[in-house]
């Protein structure tokens, strides 16, 4: 779901959506490419100008660039990942914080019985 959808003085339409972080936390939640699929899922609908993410425990807005090229690559992005999902391709990121406390982690080991 999009948090909020708002559209500007100057009369842009923006995407908001709200951390209940600081700001510094933003890099590792992948926000930017949160924001980009809300974009792509909703651009017959709105010609979005602007990207940001809000977060509660600084009050900060911080903006994200909303380029063609920046969408080019997030649809690629969720189109090879989609790919890799129905091919049940479940490669493990070791370089990421993340993998060792992944609820999901069994899933990586699966491989595609043929």
């Amino acid at each position: 779901k999009v948090d909020l959808i708002v559209e500007n003085k100057g009369g842009n339409i923006n995407i908001l959506d709200f951390k209940s972080r600081n700001v510094e936390g933003l890099d590792q939640t992948m926000v930017d490419m949160q924001l980009r699929m809300y974009n792509l899922a909703l651009e017959n609908e709105y010609n979005i100008k602007g990207l940001f993410a809000y977060t509660f425990r600084d009050n900060m807005k911080t903006p994200f660039s909303n380029t063609q090229e920046d969408l080019k690559k997030a649809k690629e992005t969720i189109i090879n990942v989609g790919n890799k999902i129905n091919n049940e391709e479940f490669e493990r990121n070791l370089n990421s914080k993340f993998c060792s406390t992944c609820m999901y982690s069994f899933l990586c080991d699966l491989r595609k019985k043929k």
